[in-house]
């Protein structure tokens, strides 16, 4: 596989909010804009919808796709992630975090093959400003560089007064055990977060500011735009552009 690379899509076509086909048609974009910037590429998609995930839609996707739709532990997460003011927060950034985490662990051979490796958030796509040598940076993870927080007192709340835009970024393949190390301790904090919210108390740790966190700084080449766009969540009047 040499000089070919990795998106990895991760997504939830079929959520409880939002039109599924809306969300199918808005990924197969996704997909489109990858392989409109690269040639020798895969595509993997993690896939978590909790209402199942149908047929017909997997076969329009060109890509190779991970259902985790009936995975014990995600079926869990939604479970217990319901009932409060945060319930979408928690299922996405819970269920990002594990889905992601699990699949490297459990191919992380195959990763190794490729030449880099790129995380992409399901429904967003590279822009035409998207420049792929922004990404030509070995042995370093690349992401666009931090900003505050959006909460007035984040530290109490997030652990951290910064955050990463985690839509997108990229790592070399050499890298693969520090991602997992990575993503271990942002999944740790995450569910710490949610045991501490379920206890009454103000705390919120999500991808974004737990990347800041744990990401070895010496490793990160960071970079002010990472030319991607899409909705935010569940929020479908609000438009990200990164």
């Amino acid at each position: 596989m040499e000089n070919k690379n990795l998106f990895i899509i991760t997504s939830a076509i079929c959520t409880t909010y939002g039109s599924s086909d809306e969300r199918l048609l808005q990924t197969m974009h996704t997909i489109d804009s990858i392989r409109s910037k690269y040639d020798n590429v895969d595509i993997w998609i993690i896939d978590s919808s909790i209402n199942g995930i149908k047929p017909y839609m997997i076969n329009l996707l060109n890509a190779d796709f991970i259902n985790m739709s009936d995975d014990e532990e995600v079926l869990n997460i939604f479970k217990t992630s319901q009932g409060s003011d945060e319930t979408i927060g928690f299922i996405k950034n819970r269920t990002e975090s594990y889905c992601t985490l699990k699949v490297l662990k459990e191919r992380a051979g195959q990763l190794k093959a490729y030449e880099r490796v790129y995380k992409i958030s399901g429904r967003y796509f590279l822009s035409n400003k998207f420049n792929i040598s922004n990404h030509l940076a070995k042995n370093k993870i690349v992401i666009k560089e931090k900003t505050r927080s959006l909460f007035k007192n984040p530290i109490p709340i997030t652990g951290s007064e910064f955050k990463h835009d985690c839509v997108m970024y990229s790592f070399c393949s050499f890298l693969i055990e520090d991602m997992i190390s990575i993503l271990e301790g942002v999944r740790k904090d995450i569910e710490l977060s949610f045991l501490e919210y379920t206890k009454g108390n103000l705390r919120y740790c999500d991808m974004e500011h737990a990347l800041y966190l744990h990401l070895p700084k010496k490793k990160v080449k960071y970079i002010q735009h990472a030319h991607v766009i899409g909705r935010i969540g569940g929020i479908e009047n609000k438009l990200y552009v990164g």
